[in-house]
């Protein structure tokens, strides 16, 4: 929906009462890594559960990596109001974005499954 007509469908991401996504992303991605590591650290010595738990080191890999590297860099290019990027690239652009951000979202569903799975695994 906010790619759908730039730069006028972009009014959320403008002015003084703007959405700020990156101030609600950062404190939870450092939530999510501080769990991480946790889950880690306290399966460390269980066999059963270790393996299972170090998949949520592969979230980082997989999923914050790449937001680090493309998507908050593209995010914020195309949420920038001073853009002068034509509205057909705009679109474009954030289109590619949205369908990136589906399976990124989709990586982290799966991801999520086996640390799940290891809160059932008995030590």
């Amino acid at each position: 929906m906010w790619a759908s007509h730039p730069p006028e469908s972009l009014s959320m991401w403008k002015g003084p009462y703007r959405i700020m996504p990156q101030r609600f992303w950062i404190v939870i991605h450092h939530v999510i890594i501080v769990m991480i590591l946790a889950a880690v650290a306290t399966n460390w010595n269980n066999v059963a559960r270790n393996p299972i738990a170090l998949t949520g080191a592969g979230y980082v890999l997989a999923v914050l990596v790449p937001t680090a590297i493309w998507f908050v860099p593209r995010l914020l290019r195309l949420t920038d109001p001073d853009n002068d990027m034509p509205a057909d690239v705009w679109r474009r652009r954030s289109k590619l974005w949205e369908r990136l951000s589906l399976v990124r979202g989709a990586v982290v569903i799966a991801l999520i499954i086996p640390l799940l799975v290891a809160v059932e695994v008995r030590a």
